[in-house]
């Protein structure tokens, strides 16, 4: 319990959807629940006043997300790559939906992922960001940028700078 002057009360919190979130005590009484970093996989299983309901790993109902515009009836019982304002799980946004996964040693997992986003799609883990934009730009920073090959590695471009 918190105490503030002579009334206590008694922190709000969520039940956590996976071991891997942890709780963030916000301003006041309130405590949210702060959703992981990176994108999460949900299930897109239907609308609600225009809205995708996606049901998230480790949860029993669906919930209403905001979106980028890229999901659709046809998307329906399809995965979906979710986002969350603020780190806030109350605030998912679907930012797309799987259309195929890259092969992996997980067994049954597709053989190809392609996320689609209309003007910019970023990820970012700690200070490493990969931004791909509409017009054809593909940005990559990070701490240390490796490239790695068996055979030739090629650098093309209409002009090439190092340093």
């Amino acid at each position: 319990m918190l105490t503030h002057g002579r009334k206590k009360t008694v922190p709000r919190t969520v039940a956590p959807t996976r071991p891997s979130t942890h709780k963030v005590e916000a301003a006041g009484p309130t405590t949210i629940e702060r959703a992981p970093d990176g994108l999460v996989l949900g299930r897109l299983t239907g609308f609600a006043d225009g809205l995708p309901l996606i049901l998230l790993p480790g949860k029993r109902q669906p919930i209403a997300a905001s979106t980028t515009g890229t999901v659709s009836e046809t998307h329906i019982d399809k995965l979906v790559a979710v986002m969350f304002i603020e780190s806030d799980l109350a605030k998912p946004v679907v930012v797309g939906a799987i259309v195929a996964m890259p092969e992996s040693e997980t067994a049954g997992a597709p053989q190809r992922m392609e996320l689609a986003a209309t003007s910019e799609l970023v990820l970012k883990c700690g200070p490493a960001t990969l931004r791909l934009l509409a017009d054809g730009t593909a940005v990559l920073r990070g701490v240390n940028v490796v490239t790695r090959a068996s055979a030739t590695n090629r650098i093309r471009g209409g002009n090439v700078q190092i340093n």
